[in-house]
C-alpha cells in the first residue's frame, strides 16, 4: 500500500469511528425514555380452554300433541321452565296422566279453543295453579274426563289472565257436597276472564269464592247443575256483556257477604231464577235481561241487598223480580212483562223500593206484595195485567206515590187481609174487572189526592170490615160509582169530587158505615149519594148538584144523617127515601130540584128539622105509609 492509500485507508475509520460514538451519545432534547433491552423469552404451555356456562332465563317454548316439540309433553315443559315463560299449544289434544301443577309464571297460548284441547281424569282436575305470579291461559279447552268427584280447573292465589277458553266436564259428590265446578277461583286470586266458555259441569260453571276478586266479561256459562256462575264467601266482582242458560239453579248468584255487579247481561231458561242474591251478599245489576227461568227474572232471599235498575223481566214461571225473607229490593226504571205471576213482588219480612218501573201482561198483578212485607212505589206504570195493578195482602204495609195504573183485568190498587197502604198522587183508570182503588178484607187504605176515571165499577172501593179514609181525590167517568163502601166496611171521604160516573158519586151497601164531609158530587147519571140496605151514611157540608134523578137517595133499611149540606138542580127530587129507609135532615139546603125538595115513599121515617127548601116543584112530598116528623122547616 502506498503512503496516500494509507493516509486514505485512516481517515476513512476516524470517520466511521466518529459516527459510532456520536449514535451512543443521548439526545438531550428527547422526551422518550430509552427502551430497555427485551428480556429473555421463556416458553408458555398452552392452558386447556374453560367452557362458558349458559344463563337460564324465561323463554318461549313450542309443543306439538305427538310430542315433537321443544319438549316431549306439557308436564315436562311447565315443570321445567323458568317462571315467566310461555309455552305455545299447537292445535290437537293434550292428553296429561296427572292433574298439571303450576307453582310460577306462565304462560299457556293454545290456537284457539275449539282447536287445542287439554284433558285428564285426575281426580285432582285438568290443572291446579297456586303462586303469587301471573297465569295466563289463551285459546284453549280444558276438559275433565274423569269419575270421580273433581273440578275442571283451581286457581288457588295470584293474578291470572283468561281468554277464548272453555271449562267443561266437573264432576260433583253429591254426597260429600265437593267439586263438580268449571273453574274454581279461591284465596286471594285477582284477575280477568274474557271471551270464555263455561259449561256441562255437575255444579257451578264458575265459582268465585274467599276473597277473590274477578272481572268477566263475554262469557257464556250453559248447561251446568247448579248455576252459571256464583260468588261466595268474601268475593268481589264484575261480570259484563255475558249470558247463562239452561243451568239447573241460577244463572247468576251471590252468596255469603260476597258483592258483584252485572252489566249487559242475558239469563235465560234456568231452573230457577235468572238473578239471585243469598245470606248477606250485595247485587248490583243494570241493563240485564232475564227469561223464561223457572221461578223469577231477579230474586233476593236472606238478607241480602239487590239494587236493579233498567233491567228486562219477562216471560219467567213466576215473578219478574221478588224478594223474600228479611232482604232488601231496590228496582228502578226496569221492565217486567209476561211472568206467570206478578211483575214486581215482596214477600215475607222483606222490603221492596220500586221506582220508575212498567209492569205489564203479567198473569197476576203488576205489583205484589205478601206475607209483613213493605213495598214503596213511586212513578211506576202498572197495566194490561190480568189481575190488579198493585195488591197487598196479609199484613203488609204498602206506600203508593205518583202510579199509573190501567187496563189491568181487576182493579188499579188494592189491599186485603190486615194489609194498610198509603195511595197519593196516583191515577187508576180503565181497569177492566172492578174499580181504581179498593180495600178488602180487614186492611185499611189512606187515599189522597189520587185520581180514578172510567174503571168498570167504582173508582173507590171499601168491602168487607176494610176501613177507607180518602182526602182530595177525583173520581169521574165510572162505570158505576165514584165512592162506595160495601159489606160492613167503613169509609171516611172528604173534599173529594165525584162527577159524571154512571151510576152514583158516593154509595154504601150491606151493613158498611161511611162519613163524608165537604165532598162534590155533580152530574152522575143517577144519584149523587145513594145509601142501600142497611147501610149508615152520614153527610156534612157536602155538594150535591146535577145529578141524573136524586141529590140523596135512600133505600131499604138505611140510616142517614145529613147535615148542612147543598142539594140542587138535580133532574127529580133533592132527597128521595123508599122501604124502610130513615133520615135525619138537618139544615141542609135544598134547592131547584125538578121535582121534589124531600121525598118519602113506602114505609120510610125521619126527622126533618131547619131545613131550607126553594125551587123545586114541591117541597115535602110524603106517600104511602111514610111518616117523618117535620119540624121548622122553610121550604115552599
Amino acid at each position: 500500500m502506498n503512503h496516500q492509500s494509507r493516509w486514505l485507508y485512516l481517515g476513512i475509520c476516524c470517520t466511521l469511528l466518529i459516527l459510532v460514538m456520536a449514535c451512543r451519545i443521548p439526545n438531550p432534547f428527547s422526551k422518550s425514555e430509552p427502551s430497555p433491552l427485551p428480556p429473555t423469552a421463556t416458553a408458555i404451555p398452552t392452558a386447556t380452554p374453560i367452557p362458558t356456562p349458559t344463563l337460564r332465563i324465561p323463554r318461549t317454548v313450542t309443543l306439538s300433541p305427538n310430542g315433537s316439540g321443544d319438549y316431549p309433553d306439557l308436564a315436562s315443559a311447565a315443570a321445567d321452565l323458568l317462571s315467566g315463560s310461555t309455552i305455545i299449544l299447537e292445535a290437537g289434544t293434550y292428553q296429561l296422566d296427572e292433574t298439571l301443577i303450576i307453582d310460577k309464571a306462565l304462560t299457556l297460548q293454545g290456537a284457539g279453543s275449539e282447536l287445542t284441547i287439554i284433558t285428564s281424569n285426575d281426580p285432582g282436575g285438568v290443572f291446579d295453579y297456586s303462586a303469587d305470579y301471573q297465569l295466563v291461559l289463551k285459546g284453549i279447552s280444558f276438559i275433565y274426563e274423569g269419575t270421580e268427584w273433581s273440578n275442571v280447573g283451581k286457581l288457588e292465589s295470584g293474578k291470572f289472565e283468561i281468554d277464548d277458553c272453555l271449562f267443561s266436564g266437573g264432576v260433583r259428590s253429591a254426597s260429600e257436597g265437593f267439586g263438580g265446578n268449571g273453574l274454581l277461583i279461591q284465596g286471594s286470586s285477582s284477575g280477568k276472564i274474557m271471551n270464555s266458555h263455561f259449561e256441562a259441569n255437575e255444579h257451578n260453571g264458575l265459582s268465585i269464592i274467599d276473597q277473590a276478586d274477578v272481572s268477566v266479561e263475554y262469557c257464556s256459562f250453559n248447561n251446568n247443575g247448579n248455576a252459571g256462575l256464583g260468588f261466595w264467601d268474601q268475593a268481589t266482582g264484575n261480570v259484563q256483556f255475558s249470558s247463562s242458560q239452561n243451568n239447573q239453579n241460577n244463572g247468576f248468584s251471590t252468596a255469603d257477604q260476597a258483592e258483584a255487579t252485572f252489566l249487559d247481561i242475558l239469563a235465560q231458561g234456568n231452573g230457577n231464577f235468572g238473578f239471585a242474591a243469598y245470606d248477606d251478599s250485595r247485587m248490583i245489576a243494570v241493563r240485564n235481561e232475564a227469561y223464561e227461568n223457572g221461578l223469577s227474572g231477579f230474586g233476593t232471599q236472606d238478607d241480602s241487598e239487590g239494587y236493579f235498575d233498567e233491567n228486562l223481566s219477562h216471560e219467567n214461571a213466576e215473578s219478574g223480580f221478588v224478594s223474600f225473607d228479611n232482604s232488601y229490593i231496590n228496582a228502578s226504571n226496569n221492565e217486567a212483562f209476561l211472568n206467570g205471576l206478578s211483575g214486581f213482588t215482596t214477600n215475607d219480612l222483606s222490603e221492596g223500593v220500586h221506582q220508575s218501573n212498567l209492569s205489564y201482561q203479567n198473569s197476576g198483578s203488576g205489583f205484589a206484595a205478601f206475607g209483613m212485607s213493605t213495598m214503596i212505589a213511586s212513578s211506576n206504570e202498572a197495566y194490561l195485567n190480568l189481575n190488579h195493578g198493585f195488591s197487598i195482602m196479609d199484613d203488609v204495609y204498602a206506600e203508593f206515590d205518583s202510579n199509573l195504573s190501567y187496563d189491568n183485568d181487576w182493579c188499579g190498587f188494592s189491599s186485603n187481609d190486615n194489609s194498610s197502604m198509603l195511595v197519593t198522587g196516583n191515577t187508576a183508570y180503565r181497569n177492566l174487572g172492578y174499580h181504581g182503588f179498593v180495600t178488602q178484607g180487614q186492611s185499611y187504605g189512606t187515599f189522597e189526592n189520587n185520581v180514578a176515571y172510567q174503571n168498570a165499577d167504582s173508582g173507590f172501593a171499601a168491602f168487607d170490615t176494610s176501613n177507607m179514609s180518602a182526602h182530595l181525590n177525583e173520581a169521574y167517568e165510572n162505570i158505576n160509582y165514584g165512592f162506595t163502601t160495601i159489606g160492613e166496611a167503613l169509609g171516611m171521604f172528604e173534599n173529594n169530587q165525584a162527577y159524571q160516573n154512571g151510576h152514583s158519586g158516593f154509595a154504601t151497601f150491606g151493613t158498611s158505615n161511611m162519613t163524608t164531609f165537604s165532598n162534590q158530587s155533580y152530574e152522575n147519571d143517577v144519584n149523587g149519594f145513594l145509601a142501600m140496605d142497611q147501610s149508615q151514611m152520614t153527610l156534612q157540608n157536602n155538594q150535591s148538584y146535577l145529578n141524573g134523578i136524586s141529590g140523596l137517595n135512600i133505600f131499604n133499611e138505611a140510616y142517614v144523617e145529613a147535615y148542612n149540606n147543598e142539594i140542587y138542580e138535580n133532574q127529580a127530587y133533592g132527597v128521595l127515601l123508599h122501604n124502610t129507609a130513615i133520615a135525619f135532615l138537618f139544615e141542609n139546603y135544598i134547592t131547584d130540584n125538578l121535582n121534589s125538595a124531600i121525598a118519602f115513599f113506602d114505609q120510610s121515617s125521619g126527622d126533618v128539622l131547619n131545613n131550607q127548601c126553594s125551587g123545586n116543584l114541591e117541597g115535602i112530598s110524603i106517600f104511602d105509609s111514610a111518616s117523618p116528623i117535620i119540624d121548622s122547616n122553610n121550604c115552599q
